[in-house]
């Protein structure tokens, strides 16, 4: 195979401005500028040019880490500026071209004295996020002059940051007592219902509903239910009684009432005869009128 010859069915080169390096903070940064700037005037959104870190990566040949300091060194400077739309998950670039000739204009005026302002390279790092300091030149010094190691604060990329923030609110749920989790253990939920008088079976009963139903027992829950049964006129082991038999994960007064018939607007069937209180006089049939009686005071009537 002619590798040379392959060379051309790679793509389109992007433009590279070597000139740029020194005034920008090295190649990578030119090289990212160069391909930001040739996209600049491809839109028009105020926001500046969209791009997705595979599309740059996929143009400029820089990984995402090298994208990330390549950038932080842009921004530095002024003449780049990103703004991430969360609710779109877009990130914008643009460039500030005023910011950029301002630059330009002072690095030609002091590289005519001989004393070009270059700006400090990022620190290298490896393949493993290490400083190349120790491989390749001499280590930081403290304020006594002392060499130091391992004490160089590298910045790290976004996708370093993230991991770092996900291991942090996993260490930080894992280190919390159990106890003091949504729900707690099961040991703990037994625990609740327990100290509020309710028997092992009936809580083990209640909790087995509850875990069926993805609905942990909290403190609050618990107490809520109490205060449910108490407007019934119940205990709360009578209430969770109820609630095992009709299958519900809590107890609920209106529930119950409902479940009990209390209801005003109750009509009879025409195959019921209902017996009314005394007080309100005598029997009645199914349509709701009155039976007259003609039986001695002694008789029993069974319906």
């Amino acid at each position: 195979m002619n590798y040379f010859e392959a060379m051309k069915s790679l793509g389109k080169p992007i433009a590279y401005y070597p000139k740029l390096a020194k005034s920008l903070g090295g190649a990578r940064c030119s090289l990212l500028f160069g391909q930001l700037l040739f996209w600049q005037d491809k839109t028009d959104n105020p926001l500046g040019v969209y791009k997705t870190v595979a599309e740059l990566e996929e143009e400029t040949g820089l990984s995402e880490d090298e994208q990330e300091t390549a950038c932080k060194k842009l921004i530095k400077l002024g003449v780049l500026t990103k703004t991430y739309k969360r609710l779109q998950h877009r990130m914008y670039y643009k460039l500030n071209a005023e910011k950029f000739n301002e630059i330009m204009a002072q690095y030609e005026a002091a590289r005519e004295t001989g004393n070009p302002p270059f700006p400090k390279p990022e620190i290298p790092l490896s393949g493993k996020g290490e400083s190349g300091v120790g491989e390749t030149g001499n280590p930081p010094l403290d304020e006594t002059g002392n060499p130091t190691f391992g004490t160089t604060e590298i910045p790290c990329s976004y996708k370093e940051q993230r991991i770092h923030t996900e291991n942090t609110q996993r260490l930080q749920t894992e280190s919390k007592p159990r106890d003091a989790r949504a729900g707690g253990t099961h040991a703990a939920q037994m625990q609740i219902l327990q100290d509020m008088g309710v028997s092992e079976q009936v809580a083990a009963d209640h909790l087995a509903i509850r875990k069926a139903k993805r609905c942990p027992l909290t403190v609050t829950a618990a107490q809520q239910m109490q205060k449910e049964a108490a407007a019934s006129q119940l205990s709360l082991q009578q209430a969770l009684e109820v609630a095992i038999g009709y299958g519900w994960a809590t107890f609920r007064a209106d529930w119950l009432a409902e479940r009990m018939g209390k209801r005003t607007d109750f009509v009879p069937t025409t195959r019921q005869v209902e017996t009314i209180p005394q007080e309100q006089g005598g029997v009645f049939d199914g349509a709701g009128n009155r039976v007259e009686l003609d039986l001695p005071d002694d008789t029993e009537i069974n319906f």
